[in-house]
């Protein structure tokens, strides 16, 4: 948002449709730039045919289009280079526990799983927040104790409600663990809620209102995922398909079990989903207020079509349950984890964006 300000700035851009459009291509302009670093064997396949759709459609000059990259290489240069050094993607020697006793309770991988996903995100830097601000989040969430009831009895409503066989869950049921799962292939569970607040803002929101609100959404994103990895490679708890199959005492064991969905490659607790659904609730309730009612489809269940909730904490809440439908969670990760991220994003929100002056933007 910060290239898209100065874009229409150095245009001088005057009118406010016209400032929307020109804004529109300059992060189109920053996306084509980044996703080729990143992933730059797909730059000549993908990308470029698609920015060059975009510049089409827009009728950008021959002048123009200098004025939009020189401003972007700059900007996306001083981005990139103190995100290269976060820590985000450097080396972890993570290695899982074996299946010995003495690793009862403790992650291992699962059935068909020869990887773990970004156990490097743990030691990341918060956009935001300092380490010592992580590690002050996190210090009191912790996993359940294998003795304590409670565990017992969430483990077995997973076994009830997250069998891949379930009869105790209603097709809706059955629908919402697709509906949410939004993994490979799609823009994660963090880009499901960037397009809805893409959708919800509008179209007279201003430009600068627009890049404060999701520069706050996403940043709220990233420090609340290297907390939540934080715990999980902390606390490094079982899936309930480890649990399930292995006998502890809390239940019968039951080889024969297996999930709806296929199980993430990392620890159990807390739960990533609803972290980030806890600190979109928290700035959807802030922003746009508590009882408004919306609808999206799912980038990974389309033949589910669009669903519409009377409120974005019903909404919330229907993800914590897919979690336990899909048979990947217990109940108590989901609601910790969504505690966790609207802490994180209350805490962004008030210190980091209490004026709206450019410097939230930039």
């Amino acid at each position: 948002m910060a290239i898209a300000q100065d874009t229409v700035l150095a245009l001088g851009i005057e009118h406010q449709q016209a400032a929307r459009l020109y804004a529109m291509l300059a992060s189109a302009v920053a996306s084509h730039a980044v996703l080729s670093t990143e992933f730059n064997w797909r730059q000549s396949t993908v990308y470029d045919p698609v920015l060059a759709a975009q510049l089409a459609t827009a009728e950008v000059s021959a002048g123009q289009l200098p004025v939009i990259k020189n401003l972007v290489a700059n900007s996306v240069r001083t981005i990139l280079s103190k995100r290269l050094v976060d820590g985000s993607s450097a080396f972890a020697d993570f290695k899982p526990a074996d299946s010995s006793p003495e690793n009862v309770g403790r992650y291992q991988l699962t059935p068909g799983q020869v990887s773990v996903h970004y156990p490097q995100v743990a030691s990341a830097s918060g956009f935001y927040l300092t380490s010592k601000d992580i590690d002050a989040f996190t210090a009191k969430m912790t996993a359940f104790k294998l003795d304590d009831p409670e565990y017992a009895a969430q483990l077995q409503q997973t076994y009830w409600l997250g069998s891949a066989t379930s009869p105790n869950r209603t097709e809706y049921d059955t629908g919402s663990a697709r509906f949410w799962a939004q993994g490979d292939g799609t823009s994660t569970l963090a880009g499901f809620w960037v397009s809805a607040a893409i959708a919800l803002l509008p179209e007279s929101t201003p430009l600068l209102v627009q890049a404060r609100f999701l520069k706050l959404l996403t940043t709220s994103f990233w420090d609340t995922s290297v907390a939540c990895w934080r715990i999980k490679f902390r606390e490094l708890f079982w899936r309930p398909i480890t649990a399930i199959s292995t006998a502890h005492g809390a239940r019968p064991a039951d080889p024969s079990w297996s999930p709806l969905l296929s199980t993430p490659t990392d620890p159990e607790y807390i739960s990533s989903h609803t972290a980030t659904t806890g600190a979109a609730l928290y700035l959807f309730e802030s922003h746009f207020g508590a009882n408004v009612p919306f609808s999206a489809a799912s980038l990974s269940a389309p033949d589910l079509g669009t669903r519409t909730w009377p409120s974005f904490r019903q909404a919330a809440l229907e993800v914590g349950w897919s979690r336990v439908f899909a048979g990947v969670h217990l109940r108590k990760s989901n609601d910790d984890g969504m505690a966790l991220g609207a802490t994180i994003a209350k805490r962004i929100h008030s210190r980091f964006f209490k004026s709206s002056s450019l410097e939230d933007v930039f």
